[in-house]
Parts: C-alpha cells; structure tokens; sequence
C-alpha cells in the first residue's frame, strides 16, 4: 500500500513539473514554486493537526476528501500549453546532461545530510517531536516566502550559503551543548528554514531547466528519486551510527564531510546553470575580474534562426560573459586553437568580425 502511495505522489509531482512547463511563464516558476512549497506545508500541518483530535475513521475520510478536492482542482487545469510560455528553440544537450547531473549530485547530498539530521538530532528529544515539527514547518513556509517577496533585482545565490551557516550551526551546537527543550526548537527550526532555501532553489531552477529537457517527466523522476534515497541513505547512517554507539563528534563530521562536498558542488552547479538558464533569481552572475555583475543575455533568444552547433552555443555564451579563448579553453576542457575556430563560425555566420560587434549584433536581435 505505501508503494503505491508513493507511486501517486511521484506521478502528482510529475504532473506538476509538465504543468509548470507549459502553463508558466520562465520569470513566473520560482513564485509558482513558492507557491507550491508554502501551501503544501501549509496543508500539511492543518491536516496533522485535525488528525490528532479526530478518531481513527475519520481521518482516512479526511485523506480520501482532500483526494477528491485535488482531482476536482486538477480537472479545473488548461489542456493546452499556452502560447505565451517561453519555449526553448535552441538545444544544449551537453550543457543539460552536466547541469542535471550536477543538480541530482547536489540533490542527493543535501537531503542525506537532512535525513542524517532528523534521524540523529530528533530521537534525542522525543517528547517534544510534535512542537518541533509544527514550529518546524512554519519555520520552512516563511523562509520561502520571504525568497518570494524579494524584488527580481535581489539575488537569491546567498541565501544558500546562509542555509550552509544554519546546518553547520545545528550540528556544532548538537556537539557542544546539551540542549534544553527552547534550544531544541531553535535547532529544528534552523534545519527546517535551510531545507525550504534548498528546496526553493532545487524546484525553481529543475523548472528552468524542463524547457530543455526532451522528456521533462523524466528529469523530475529523477530528481525526485534522488531526494527519497538521499533521504534514506542519511536516515539509515544514523540509524548505524546510533546503534554502533559512536560519540556525537563523528556525526558532526559525518555531516560536515556532506556540507563540504555540497559546498564543492554549489559553484560548479551555478556556472554550468548560467551557461543554460537566463538571469536567474538563485544564480551568481560574476566577472572574473572585478566581482561585479554582468548582464546576461539568453541563449535561446539570441539565437532564434537556429544558427550554431551544440558547441558552439557553450562558447557564444562564455564569449558574452568576456572570457578570453585561453579561459574558453580551459572552462570547456578543449585546445585554444578549437575555440578560434568556434569563434571564427560564430563569427562568420553572425557576419561580424569582432566581439563588440557580436553583442551588439545579439542585443539587437533581443531588443
């Protein structure tokens, strides 16, 4: 019965991933997201709460309406795609492959290290599970909603090293102190709030990248796949290290060794993303010089007459970014005398000779 359970819910959170695809727009996701996200947690703790003053019966009632309330709400839903919703014309399969397989690597860590957290943390003050569960929550849906009431111009990039600071700040207080009940609740509303950053960046940034994707299904499971066995994997590690005995220092390094890997995955997810996705909200735009941000201009509205080879999409990009042929090279793992030639093409059929030219050539396609 739990597989199937299960089963449903992963083809409702495919569902939504298609939905989110065809019916949204690219700069309309992450508050769809947050959306989502808020009112889901939301829903959730409405539902504990009335399950635990109602009698048993009832509460597979309960379960079975709000069934019948999501099937009614999902009749209600547009058949066709809209017309309105960015469609991508221009694919970077190479690009997508290592931005995919990136984001389930870092999908997969992070919610290891939350499954290590609650299975190890948690058990260490049953009796007031309940209330940090509630004050959890409510912790998770107002971190998403203040990432959704931030103007477009703020970037959400801190914000995850901010949920960084919150899970290394949990284990290391779980390893000096012992808590009492009120310091206990800060802890699992700390670890909550860094999951519901996680999750915003995770589900915002996937639905960017479905508009790649030639079987977006596909990319969801995946991912989804990758949070239930990450979550499983870091539950059944600290169920082995609670019954092996060892001392609460080897769990703090246990979980710091996942948030420095994370932290390893973080920078490299986020320059492969802004080769692919345009101007997102969660992604750091940098010059490699000066620190500052630069502008970035989309690949797929730029290109709109199908021009350039899957290659040479990697190096327009990076060429608008003001990278020079040797940083070309070694960003693509390819000789300076390949990226040339690259340039030279691109040059050619955008009929420029230089790379002012090029931007010029491209903003005025865009504007």
């Amino acid at each position: 019965m739990f597989v199937v359970s299960f089963f449903a819910i992963g083809g409702a959170i495919k569902s939504w991933g298609y939905i989110l695809r065809v019916h949204e727009k690219r700069k309309q996701r992450l508050k769809s997201c947050a959306y989502v996200l808020i009112l889901a947690n939301l829903l959730t703790i409405v539902i504990e709460w009335i399950s635990k003053i109602i009698p048993s019966p009832f509460k597979y009632i309960l379960g079975i309406a709000c069934i019948l309330i999501g099937v009614v709400f999902v009749s209600l839903l547009e058949t066709e795609p809209s017309k309105n919703v960015f469609k991508s014309e221009i694919k970077c399969p190479e690009l997508y492959r290592k931005s995919l397989m990136l984001l389930i690597l870092f999908t997969f860590t992070i919610s290891g290290i939350s499954g290590l957290m609650f299975q190890v943390i948690n058990p260490s003050h049953l009796n007031i599970k309940n209330t940090v569960s509630w004050h959890g929550a409510l912790s998770y849906a107002l971190i998403i909603l203040l990432l959704y009431i931030l103007p477009p111009k703020v970037r959400r990039y801190h914000f995850l090293h901010l949920g960084f600071i919150m899970i290394i700040a949990a284990f290391i207080s779980f390893l000096f102190r012992e808590m009492g009940k009120a310091e206990f609740l800060v802890l699992g509303m700390l670890i909550s709030a860094a999951l519901g950053i996680f999750d915003l960046f995770l589900w915002s940034v996937l639905g960017d990248m479905l508009d790649y994707a030639d079987k977006s299904s596909l990319a969801l499971g995946i991912i989804i796949t990758m949070k239930v066995l990450g979550g499983l994997f870091g539950e059944l590690l600290g169920i082995t290290v609670s019954s092996v005995g060892l001392d609460k220092a080897y769990i703090t390094v246990i979980a710091l060794c996942g948030v420095c890997i994370s932290l390893f995955l973080l920078p490299q997810l986020n320059s492969v993303l802004i080769l692919l996705l345009k101007d997102h909200p969660y992604l750091a735009y940098y010059n490699n010089d000066s620190g500052s941000n630069v502008v970035s201009l989309d690949l797929n509205a730029a290109i709109v007459d199908n021009l350039l080879t899957e290659r040479e999409c990697e190096v327009f990009h990076l060429l608008l970014q003001g990278k020079s042929n040797r940083e070309i090279a070694e960003t693509m793992f390819i000789s300076e005398n390949t990226v040339k030639t690259h340039v030279k093409n691109i040059f050619r059929k955008y009929k420029v000779s230089s790379r002012m030219e090029l931007v010029n050539a491209v903003l005025n396609k865009t504007s």
